[in-house]
């Protein structure tokens, strides 16, 4: 987050940061979200690391989000995948052109 909003800290209080990890139970743990996503109605959602990232796409989709980014973490499964964080720093610069319209 130091890396994504530095400079910008303002831009954090017009972000909602979440958990798809709310419960024990594996068949349950979507709905919070869906919920969540109904009442915020986010345009912008940041979804860290690629574990579901296609079931979040969908979900997101189907929730009508603008924009929607997943990024790597730059440790561990995300330094297999990313290990330049070339995903984080692109984020950080649509996230740049996306607050600054």
């Amino acid at each position: 987050m130091r890396f994504l909003f530095s400079g910008c800290e303002q831009w954090l209080q017009n972000v909602y940061y979440s958990d798809r990890v709310k419960t024990s139970d594996e068949d349950c743990k979507w709905e919070p979200l869906k919920r969540e996503i109904d009442i915020i109605s986010p345009d912008l959602v940041l979804v860290f690391g690629k574990k579901d990232s296609r079931k979040f796409k969908g979900l997101l989709d189907q929730a009508g989000v603008r924009h929607i980014h997943f990024i790597c973490f730059p440790c561990g499964q995300g330094a297999i995948h990313d290990r330049d964080a070339k995903e984080l720093r692109d984020c950080r610069e649509k996230l740049r052109d996306y607050f600054d319209k």
